[in-house]
């Protein structure tokens, strides 16, 4: 399945990636950061738009979508590396809010 598909996918059974707050928008060392969140959930997206690999500190979570499919379903804790030109949705363990590490 396509990224784009996965993600309209996810986009129709998580609410909260259309209505939710979109928060802590950030820009560093060539990759762009992201939240979406509503209370009860909370989506971190990264993308990665440099050509060398980026290791970003994030929640605890799992990669829910990533354009590296064999990705996706894996556990992150404190940091997630991306690839170049990689992006990835993680979803945020219940209760873990801090998005800045």
């Amino acid at each position: 399945m396509l990224f784009r598909s996965r993600l309209l996918r996810l986009r129709r059974a998580h609410p909260v990636l259309v209505s939710g707050d979109l928060t802590d928008l950030a820009a560093d060392n060539d990759v762009i950061r992201f939240v979406r969140s509503d209370g009860e959930r909370r989506f971190i997206v990264l993308m990665n738009l440099a050509e060398q690999e980026r290791t970003v500190a994030v929640n605890m979570g799992v990669i829910a979508a990533c354009t590296e499919v064999q990705r996706e379903g894996e556990s992150v804790s404190q940091t997630a590396k991306l690839a170049p030109a990689e992006a990835m949705m993680i979803e945020a363990s219940a209760g873990i809010y801090d998005c800045n590490n």
